[in-house]
């Protein structure tokens, strides 16, 4: 996802994101818990067709940033599980979906 265009729409830029210190926390962690380097989550591209590219771990924390009402969304999400309004399934995927659902995300 183009984070550079997504954040125009909010008068906003990715690198003042990466300002905050709890930015940088997420994505230490991010990285720690997956194994994977802190630099394979913010991706910077210059040029014709570049941009801030984040992969969909760190969407969710980038939109919260852009739009508080959808900061709330999400808490309230989380309550509504936690206090059983909600009910939810985790759906384990097949190796196969993973193979096609890779080079996709990458």
């Amino acid at each position: 996802m183009n984070m550079t265009t997504v954040a125009a729409q909010y008068g906003k830029r990715p690198a003042k994101f990466l300002e905050l210190s709890g930015a940088n926390e997420y994505m230490e962690a991010l990285a720690q818990i997956l194994n994977i380097r802190k630099s394979d989550i913010w991706i910077s591209k210059r040029g014709k067709g570049g941009g801030t590219l984040q992969p969909p771990k760190m969407v969710v924390r980038f939109a919260q940033w852009l739009d508080v009402r959808f900061t709330v969304w999400c808490d309230l999400m989380i309550d509504y599980i936690l206090q059983g309004n909600i009910q939810t399934s985790v759906v384990v995927p097949t190796e196969e979906a993973v193979a096609v659902a890779l080079p996709l995300v990458a």
